[in-house]
């Protein structure tokens, strides 16, 4: 693989897929209202695989119109990146991003970070940005050193109490790995993470409510890490260790002498368990952190996703895949000095079949459901919510001929 890569250009592809589906939900709501829909998204990938230097940019976006509900037509757009740099032989460096801007009733299409929740909003749109930039170097043959930062920034305020929440987060972390065996690695990861999330004050003229609090939550994480490969083709990884929660809320969204505190701890994991064979693979994994709330309370959350994803070539033109995962969101402090609860879960499944008809041309069908419940206790009030969501649709991608250079 290595030599090859060497060898390669850098190319610039060029796709278009047109496709006709079924929404059983087109609001994300309890009041469903289900519409047949059309879909054309192109794709532009500019890619470089040759070392010292790779790269990977993507930009999709997708215009889907409904055959009987007006005025939500619209286009959605997706963008993602990757380099990988290997500065010497003992250093790394690698940047990864990617942003969503879309319809806020069909976040599923932003296929960004763990969450994707359905919850009412005022504002057309919601904008999702992420970052990621890592640097890794060798110490010694056993022994790695590994510095990075994340970033990730949800834009979704709205003029009404109904808005989402703003919320933005920055974390670095530390890591420093040995390895005790060409099949076991230990380590030990330190993080930190500030996530601010702000709530626009509501239109007073249009909406006469009281202005919602901003909040800021400070996490401190320390986990050990084992990693350990069973056989040639499975490997397995486990991440954990004692999560310290700081939160801060600031009536009216001002910050002052007069606001809430409160501190907590948790246990935070990262699991995963992964099998390849020759024509297939399939990965299961587990993630507990802190995550933004999803709601529209100024508040994070624990967040819980268990996801399991196979992949399986059956023959030269036909390709199959098949994913389920579960979320939990579960909010961490009150809001406004109010106890009360907050928690969303969700279960996701998706099926997809690829049959390359030419090496040009390939047909597509995938099938999606998802449910959606929703409790609020918060403010005095119990309130619960069911969503459920069928997706499907079939398609044609065609690829154009590379542009090498």
């Amino acid at each position: 693989m290595l030599a090859s890569s060497s060898t390669r250009a850098g190319q610039v592809d060029l796709s278009v897929e047109n496709r006709l589906g079924f929404d059983s939900n087109v609001f994300r709501s309890t009041n469903e209202t289900e519409d047949g829909t059309h879909e054309i998204s192109p794709m532009l990938t500019v890619r470089d695989a040759r070392d010292p230097l790779e790269y990977r940019f993507e930009y999709r976006p997708t215009y889907r119109t409904f055959m009987r509900t007006s005025g939500i037509d619209g286009a959605d757009h997706v963008a993602r990146g990757s380099i990988d740099w290997d500065v010497t032989p003992v250093d790394v460096i690698r940047l990864s991003g990617s942003h969503y801007n879309g319809r806020q009733f069909l976040t599923e299409a932003a296929d960004l970070g763990t969450t994707t929740v359905y919850q009412v909003n005022d504002r057309e749109r919601l904008r999702r940005s992420d970052a990621n930039a890592y640097y890794g170097r060798v110490l010694t043959p056993t022994l790695r050193l590994g510095l990075e930062f994340d970033f990730d920034d949800f834009d979704a305020s709205g003029t009404s109490a109904r808005s989402l929440t703003d919320s933005r987060a920055y974390t670095g972390s530390v890591s420093i790995m040995k390895s005790l065996s060409q099949r076991l690695e230990i380590g030990l990861i330190g993080s930190g993470r500030w996530r601010e999330n702000r709530a626009v004050e509501p239109d007073q003229v249009s909406v006469p409510t009281s202005p919602r609090a901003s909040s800021r939550t400070n996490v401190w994480d320390v986990l050990g890490s084992i990693r350990y490969q069973i056989t040639p083709t499975i490997d397995a990884a486990i991440q954990a260790g004692p999560s310290f929660i700081r939160s801060e809320q600031f009536p009216n969204g001002v910050r002052g002498l007069l606001h809430d505190e409160s501190s907590s701890i948790n246990v935070f994991a990262v699991g995963s368990l992964s099998k390849r064979w020759q024509n297939g693979d399939a990965d299961a994994s587990y993630v507990r952190s802190e995550a933004r709330s999803g709601n529209v309370a100024s508040s994070s959350s624990i967040s819980d996703v268990l996801s399991l994803d196979v992949d399986q070539r059956l023959t030269e033109r036909w390709r199959v895949g098949a994913s389920v995962s579960w979320n939990r969101l579960e909010q961490i402090t009150s809001q406004q000095g109010l106890s009360g609860r907050f928690r969303i879960e969700a279960i996701r499944s998706a099926f997809k079949l690829d049959f390359a008809w030419t090496s040009r041309v390939f047909l597509l069908a995938q099938y999606r459901y998802t449910r959606q419940d929703t409790k609020n206790s918060t403010f005095g009030s119990n309130r619960s919510a069911e969503v459920d969501l069928h997706l499907a649709f079939i398609g044609l991608r065609y690829t154009f001929d590379p542009i090498l250079y």
